[in-house]
């Protein structure tokens, strides 16, 4: 569900900034055309492995002290700030919030790596797809197709968590005061973060 939720959030930023949702650059089309097994584990295996370790594998840990939400939302902003642009910040925070709610909910950082790398490799797919048939005008049919199979499994999703919350599978979120959001928001990380996101967005 991840890879359509930040799909669809990215088309969303696109349309409310008035830039087009995809434009072509033959840069994935130019790797497919490679070595299959290198694109894979240089743009989905080893981004997954490490982001996922660093932002919900360490940075949630080291925050839920903090408070659940708070550290949900910290790893997801810096998760977003990482990817650097402003086109691009509505679906890896949508993708950062679902991330660190897995592990919390699953107590593992693994489904949140798979989930991290099929999302990925989707992202893969739909970039050389629309490279390959921009003649066509097919993003479009990919937004309406993503829209339709976002709602699945949307629903699906809710009632396995459903389930989950029915037999006491999932802990309370652990209060998070002004004090802890206080705290974090006087990271100077997070703050670095922030000014190397903006001048990377106004100057390139």
């Amino acid at each position: 569900m991840t890879c359509f939720a930040s799909f669809l959030f990215n088309c969303l930023e696109s349309l409310i900034s008035s830039a087009p949702p995809y434009q072509a650059s033959g840069y994935v089309s130019g790797l497919m055309s490679g070595s299959g097994g290198m694109v894979f584990i240089v743009m989905a295996l080893i981004p997954a492995v490490f982001e996922e370790l660093m932002f919900r594998g360490g940075m949630l840990g080291a925050f839920e002290k903090r408070g659940t939400s708070a550290a949900l939302l910290v790893s997801a902003v810096t998760f977003a700030l990482v990817h650097g642009n402003i086109h691009n910040f509505l679906g890896p925070l949508a993708a950062g919030l679902i991330y660190g709610y897995m592990v919390y909910t699953l107590k593992s950082v693994w489904p949140a790596v798979i989930a991290h790398l099929l999302n990925n490799v989707y992202y893969i797919v739909i970039n050389y797809v629309a490279e390959a048939y921009e003649a066509i005008g097919i993003w479009a049919y990919f937004i309406v197709v993503n829209i339709i199979v976002f709602c699945i499994f949307l629903f699906l999703a809710m009632r396995s968590l459903e389930k989950l919350v029915e037999r006491g599978r999932i802990e309370r979120f652990k209060r998070t005061g002004l004090a802890g959001y206080g705290a974090i928001l006087s990271s100077p990380g997070l703050w670095l973060l922030v000014i190397l996101f903006i001048i990377r967005g106004l100057y390139f």
